[in-house]
């Protein structure tokens, strides 16, 4: 998928077809978080992907039966299930195997026939439907083959899990929707042919031989006006998905350190040292000021995406980015004020530690380079002015 997605194939073009029969620690799970630098890369490869798995009917029954699977497995087999390890679709396929055959038994010998016959049991298992304590129905086909609902997931940009759309239940021909397939750029799945067919040779887009017998001047200023129509549409639209794509980006606060391109020296022992400290001297404050941005005494001047930003760094293995911390990015990203420092994003280091703070460049300088700078004469009112704003926040 991340293949597809450096192709630009995950636009929402194309539909992409996994099978995960069950969720097992031992075959792994579908999933973008790996906690690396292609995470955000993987969640939005994922919503072109649609998961077909059993459906799993986890209910109050399943979930004593698991509690019962756990205690033996530890007293009698001496295996320790793990904190969040489930008890996956083995175990219980064994266990319904198990009800099938004693029901089947019960009931060949309640009508008098011979429970040695293996024939006479397998053909009594056809096309069946036995209850099983588990809460659900255990169906058998007229091959004898058991029939199992199917669900059909898709990524959620809500929780980053895949979730049920679509259950199916071939034994009674049922389909039961949970929601609607979201695509990036629609809703609902794509058609299942392109518009001009797959070698591009539909009816619908072949030209119309009738206009060979107009005038070639009145069909080449069609053509033209078509193709300028079509040109100006396209880029309209690549404008619209590049807006809505970056607002659906759930990872635009999260900036790399190889997309800065700093323009002047980092020097991070000694910022790390100011702000670790807590204290920074007038003398350090001026020298900072003198090498580095305007917005922060700590910051210094960077490129990103072309622009120049101010870059600060964080103290050390301090803050991670949090599901508190984002949610405060996302509000702040919103406030657009011309005497507020804009947010731009935050990079991390390797451990996933927040290290960098990037923002917009004061170009016209901050309270502080007005109050240090002997060449501003302010007079009494105006320092009146500004400390009642300050106190009052």
């Amino acid at each position: 998928m991340l293949h597809a997605y450096g192709l630009g194939m995950t636009e929402g073009e194309y539909v992409y077809v996994a099978v995960e029969l069950f969720r097992s620690n031992y075959w792994g799970e579908f999933t973008w978080k790996y906690d690396d630098t292609s995470d955000r890369d993987a969640q939005l490869a994922l919503r072109s992907l649609a998961v077909i798995a059993l459906y799993e009917n986890h209910n109050q029954f399943f979930a004593e039966f698991a509690k019962e699977v756990r205690k033996r497995s530890r007293q009698k087999y001496d295996y320790l299930y793990g904190q969040f390890e489930e008890v996956d679709f083995i175990v219980t396929s064994f266990y319904d195997a198990v009800v099938l055959y004693a029901q089947t038994l019960v009931q060949i010998h309640r009508l008098g026939g011979n429970i040695k016959n293996g024939s006479v049991m397998a053909d009594s298992m056809r096309n069946a439907s036995v209850p099983s304590p588990l809460g659900y129905a255990i169906n058998m086909d007229v091959d004898g083959d058991r029939s199992h609902a199917y669900s059909v997931k898709q990524l959620s940009l809500v929780t980053g899990k895949f979730e049920d759309i679509l259950r199916i239940n071939y034994h009674n021909n049922e389909e039961i929707w949970y929601g609607q397939f979201k695509w990036p750029g629609r809703v609902g799945l794509p058609p299942d042919v392109p518009p001009c067919g797959f070698d591009g040779t539909a009816v619908s887009c072949i030209a119309d031989m009738r206009f060979g017998s107009e005038p070639g001047a009145i069909a080449g200023l069609t053509v033209g006006v078509l193709f300028a129509a079509l040109s100006i549409a396209a880029v309209f639209a690549g404008w619209i998905m590049r807006k809505k794509k970056k607002e659906m980006d759930p990872y635009w606060w999260r900036i790399r350190q190889e997309e800065l391109q700093y323009l002047g020296e980092r020097n991070k022992s000694k910022n790390n040292k100011v702000l670790q400290s807590g204290s920074i001297t007038r003398s350090e404050t001026q020298v900072s000021k003198s090498r580095n941005c305007s917005s922060y005494a700590s910051g210094v001047i960077a490129k990103y995406n072309g622009l120049p930003v101010c870059v600060v760094e964080l103290p050390k293995k301090t803050y991670k980015p949090t599901a508190s911390l984002i949610r405060e990015l996302n509000q702040v990203r919103t406030i657009n004020h011309p005497n507020l420092h804009r947010i731009i994003g935050v990079g991390l280091d390797n451990e996933n530690y927040c290290e960098l703070m990037v923002g917009d460049v004061c170009t016209k300088g901050t309270l502080d380079n007005v109050m240090e700078n002997e060449m501003i004469k302010l007079d009494w009112y105006t320092l009146h002015c500004i400390f009642i704003i300050i106190f009052l926040g």
